[in-house]
């Protein structure tokens, strides 16, 4: 009969994670970054995939991997094109724009794979 919604808290302010084992104790995990499901999609690419970009225009090798249990929104984090509504637009649409910005076409290449 417990209340399993309240048992995970997010504070994302505090970039912490709250987990209740029971009314008396929890554990706090701090993270670099907390994303509630009210992340837009811009947050969530500026946070995770930007730094990447930037260290791949300065030379470095550079990979996003999502990983977590089915329908969790994996795909949908990272591969929204945005057609009807550009803030919709994933990390990959988001950056192919930051790294086609930056480059010159008549001397650079770029490679992307994706594997899902």
């Amino acid at each position: 009969d417990a209340d399993f919604a309240d048992c995970v808290e997010l504070q994302p302010e505090l970039k912490r994670l709250k987990l209740r084992k029971n009314n008396w104790e929890s554990d706090t995990f701090e993270f670099d970054e907390v994303l509630t499901e009210f992340s837009s999609q811009k947050r969530v690419y500026e946070v995770v995939a930007k730094p990447v970009v930037e260290s791949v225009l300065e030379g470095y090798n550079g990979t996003v991997m999502a990983y977590g249990q089915t329908g969790t929104g994996k795909t949908f984090t990272l591969g929204r094109l945005g057609d009807e509504d550009t803030a919709a637009r994933g990390i990959m649409v988001r950056a192919m724009e930051d790294i086609l910005a930056d480059i010159t076409p008549e001397t650079d290449t770029v490679s992307l794979s994706y594997l899902q």
